[in-house]
């Protein structure tokens, strides 16, 4: 493993011509304090640079804002790019904000049901909003009781009855890191039992996968997309190895040995100048803000976003990464039993079966291959509700 080229790629994160770049270099990367000269006049530069300004006239008025056009966000679409916010490094105090996340408050109702939706939507009251509010910890307490931790990538047949998937037959793993996103972006100090209880079980779910394997696979990618660097701006329900990494590392798994393969993957991307390439640009089967924003970097030459990122996660592991960087094999922690996390799967009764079953029935020869799935489930000691 190379040396520890970061040094080479300071000046160039440092360029004044993305101040949004060099203001989180400056106090995430750098630790230097806010009343230091050159974060202040960093920061006060931010608003003006196009692509914050971008995301400050949807936040000022987000019930008329439009795309060029024509049509409206929707919530949902809204609460997933006003998070670029805090990628941007604009200040989470900012009117502008706070004012979109009372109008996404108030759209909450339509998507109580959504484990896409609703963490990001209640994630923006938690970061622009009062975190200490009560009702604000309420939504976040029904994030962390919406259960999306039944590991479907294990058990085909988890998305019978009512178990709590987003994508048909598997659990969504990017559903649990949004979650996972909202509940953690809570202070401490803030958190309910209920909330700790979660992200302990979600701390579990992400060593079982080693963040982004397949845990019954031999750890393949579940995604091969996960294992590339993207914009890391309003991931959208998608994921990548840092947006995973991140997320882990604010849980408080920054020792743990299941972000290893991440922090090896990572390390192996990262050229001898000091920097990483931007390998894919942002990845959405919708056209959202990201796409319209501001055409700052072109995948397939090292980005300067990325870069910031990964340096981040790595000092954030330092001991890990160090270890790596030593050569040490570093072994991981034994694999969770089959089914270990089908039990997190959400309730189900007879009358949700007969359901199911019914709308299987409509299919010709579907009502013999939900038999075959069930009673292969049963045979293999699988739950499946």
């Amino acid at each position: 493993m190379r040396g520890r080229p970061e040094p080479l790629s300071l000046p160039w994160l440092l360029e004044e011509a993305n101040p949004c770049v060099r203001y989180r270099t400056l106090t995430e990367l750098l630790d230097r304090p806010a009343r230091d000269r050159e974060v202040a006049a960093t920061k006060k530069a931010i608003p003006a640079w196009p692509p914050a300004t971008r995301v400050l006239e949807m936040a000022s008025d987000p019930e008329n804002f439009a795309w060029p056009r024509g049509t409206k966000l929707s919530a949902a679409q809204l609460g997933r790019d006003i998070g670029m916010a805090v990628r941007l490094g604009i200040p989470s105090g900012h009117p502008a904000l706070r004012r979109c996340a009372e109008f996404l408050r108030s759209r909450l109702p339509d998507v109580l049901g959504s484990h896409c939706y609703l963490p990001e939507l209640v994630l923006a009251s938690v970061r622009f909003g009062d975190p200490a509010d009560p009702e604000t910890l309420r939504l976040v307490e029904k994030v962390a009781l919406n259960e999306v931790l039944a590991d479907g990538n294990r058990s085909p047949t988890v998305a019978f009855g009512r178990a709590q998937t987003c994508c048909g037959s598997h659990s969504c793993h990017s559903a649990v890191v949004r979650a996972l996103d909202c509940v953690a972006s809570v202070p401490e100090r803030l958190r309910t039992d209920t909330m700790r209880d979660f992200l302990r079980r979600g701390a579990e779910f992400l060593a079982a996968h080693r963040l982004y394997g397949k845990n019954h696979h031999r750890f393949r990618p579940i995604r091969g997309e996960y294992t590339l660097l993207h914009q890391p701006w309003g991931l959208d329900w998608k994921t990548d190895i840092l947006d995973l990494l991140d997320v882990a590392t604010r849980m408080g798994m920054a020792g743990s040995r299941a972000l290893a393969d991440a922090l090896k993957l990572l390390l192996q991307k990262q050229g001898a100048d000091g920097r990483w390439v931007l390998e894919k640009g942002y990845h959405t089967d919708r056209p959202l803000l990201a796409n319209l924003l501001w055409n700052v970097e072109k995948p397939g030459r090292p980005g300067k976003w990325v870069t910031l990122e990964a340096l981040l996660m790595m000092k954030r592991c330092a001991g890990l990464v160090a270890r790596i960087r030593a050569g040490e094999e570093i072994a991981h922690e034994p694999a969770q039993p089959a089914g270990g996390f089908v039990a997190y799967a959400g309730p189900h009764s007879r009358d949700d079966d007969a359901r199911v079953r019914a709308e299987w029935a409509e299919l010709p020869g579907m009502s013999a291959v939900l038999d075959g799935l069930v009673a292969f489930a049963r045979k293999h000691r699988i739950r499946i509700g």
